[in-house]
């Protein structure tokens, strides 16, 4: 299983890139949209990986960060949500606004999403409203660790709860996660 890619942009289309690895093999990644106009052939890029399996193919689909890999796996066990839905979702709003939308229940910002109706907004609504919490927008570090210890199975209210009881000097992921491992635990 493929987690993790990191190689040379050969090739970009409008929906997928093609990351040469090790100078001999080419990986065709379907991202975010508004990521590839963003990238430059030729540059060295990675990128966190979820693999889809199909009866006739598989697909790779790539994210910058490892929080946004673990809220599209959480978007795409809903149901009537595929891999290729869940990117367009990934790709329409930041981890923070689309908790906001969540969290306020705004359909009318789901439907908006393209492939994503009434139905399908109400069941992410219903389905990802345990799981998502109102984190501050300017704090990525914090949305970042709490979409991982979503992901290790906590619940959202305790995490939010001891994330707030982070002090504030400490801001990388991986102090964040530990300290509110060491509050969840107390």
């Amino acid at each position: 299983m493929i987690s993790y890619i990191k190689g040379s942009l050969i090739e970009k289309s409008k929906d997928h890139i093609v990351l040469l690895v090790n100078n001999s093999i080419g990986y065709q990644i379907i991202l975010d949209s508004n990521k590839i106009m963003m990238l430059q052939e030729q540059h060295d890029y990675a990128f966190w990986i979820h693999q889809s399996f199909k009866q006739d193919n598989q697909e790779l689909f790539g994210f910058e960060t490892l929080a946004q890999k673990q809220l599209f796996q959480k978007i795409i066990k809903i149901s009537g949500v595929g891999p290729r839905l869940g990117i367009t979702i990934i790709s329409a709003y930041d981890i923070s606004t689309l908790s906001q939308i969540i969290i306020n229940k705004d359909l009318v910002s789901l439907t908006k999403i393209t492939g994503v109706g009434k139905k399908t907004a109400e069941r992410l609504i219903l389905e990802m409203q345990n799981l998502i919490i109102n984190i501050p927008a300017s704090n990525n570090a914090h949305q970042e660790s709490f979409a991982a210890l979503i992901s290790l199975g906590f619940k959202a209210q305790d995490i939010h709860k001891a994330l707030q009881k982070i002090p504030s000097n400490i801001n990388s992921n991986q102090d964040i996660i530990k300290a509110t491992l060491k509050e969840l635990k107390s």
